[in-house]
């Protein structure tokens, strides 16, 4: 299975990954950690940036990304990403809440990603 978004890459995307995208989504929808430049999870850390929390070690290359996951039937909480390079690899993405965490899968990652795609402003944090 590829996520929507790696089916549709816009061709100076599939250029600036050198052709070479593999989706973070096994054919069942759970998280593939072999993976590069796939294009919902480049959406999801890029969100994290405006309305979730992100981190970036400059010496270490490595960044975590966290956003939140909107309201619906299957799980509810965050996304936590993790990147060990500037490449467009994810390391690790996995739900997290207060009493469970799940390795990230492809109906929650679109989920997530079509509704801040949706949102105009980011989230106020004070």
């Amino acid at each position: 299975m590829t996520c929507k978004a790696c089916r549709v890459i816009p061709v100076e995307e599939r250029q600036r990954c050198k052709n070479n995208i593999k989706c973070a989504f096994h054919e069942d929808g759970s998280f593939d950690n072999d993976n590069w430049c796939c294009q919902t999870m480049h959406k999801l850390k890029d969100f994290a940036r405006d309305y979730g929390t992100y981190y970036h070690e400059v010496e270490g290359r490595s960044s975590i990304s966290t956003l939140k996951i909107p309201e619906n039937d299957i799980f509810n909480g965050y996304i936590t990403i993790s990147t060990c390079t500037e490449g467009g690899d994810t390391d690790n993405a996995v739900m997290i809440n207060p009493s469970e965490h799940k390795p990230l899968t492809l109906d929650i990652a679109e989920m997530t990603a079509d509704y801040y795609e949706n949102l105009s402003s980011p989230v106020k944090r004070g």
